[in-house]
């Protein structure tokens, strides 16, 4: 059983507590280094007390893989809480944070790619685009009408969970702004395994993509 200080780090300890083996649970579900490299640039987070986390997860807020590489998706989720948890941040003012941390991601190692987008084609091709930066998961897309996709998001069970799922809301949100400012990204539906995301926007895209 992972040791983690329930007082301090509540969201860590639900969410882990919540999957079969803890920080070991799915090691076929990965992540892209960047993103924690990039969360822990925004907003570093000081060293756990002793038995405060568990050693694996403090091995990463101290010293975070390389960005060109893969770490476990379960590691990832533990250490966006980690933040939300030390910082005390209400669940609205962490998904306020978490969009614009993440487009300065996309924007500074993939900003060609996603400076040639338009909603219809990063909708068409979401699940590509999830899987620059997943593995494990998976993001597939249906037109649910004109200028309106549904994104519907599976997983292992609990993989994303509260706070670690609705993150993927501006997160996702904010990757469309990039090829039309008027995208806007809504989690309509929330489950053990699954959710959906509705995408929609009101201009055409921006720059000159296919």
């Amino acid at each position: 059983m992972d040791e983690v200080d329930r007082e301090r780090y509540p969201r860590v300890a639900a969410y882990l507590g919540a999957l079969p083996d803890g920080v070991r649970s799915y090691p076929e579900c990965q992540a892209k280094a960047a993103i924690v490299r990039r969360i822990l640039h925004d907003r570093p987070v000081p060293a756990p007390p002793p038995g405060g986390l568990p050693e694996r997860l403090a091995e990463v807020l101290h010293a975070p893989p390389l960005e060109s590489e893969w770490m476990p998706e379960v590691l990832l989720m533990a250490t966006v809480l980690t933040v939300a948890d030390d910082r005390a941040l209400e669940d609205d003012a962490f998904l306020r944070w978490v969009g614009p941390v993440n487009r300065e991601l996309f924007g500074g190692i993939y900003g060609l790619v996603m400076s040639v987008l338009t909603p219809e084609f990063a909708a068409r091709n979401a699940s590509s685009y999830w899987k620059m930066f997943h593995r494990g998961s998976s993001l597939v897309p249906e037109r649910a009408g004109a200028r309106h996709w549904s994104l519907r998001l599976l997983f292992p069970r609990h993989l994303f969970s509260g706070l670690a799922l609705r993150q993927y809301g501006p997160v996702i949100q904010v990757g469309f702004q990039f090829a039309d400012p008027s995208a806007t990204v809504v989690l309509r539906e929330e489950g053990p395994e699954s959710a959906r995301f509705d995408v929609t926007w009101g201009g055409g895209g921006g720059g000159g993509g296919p």
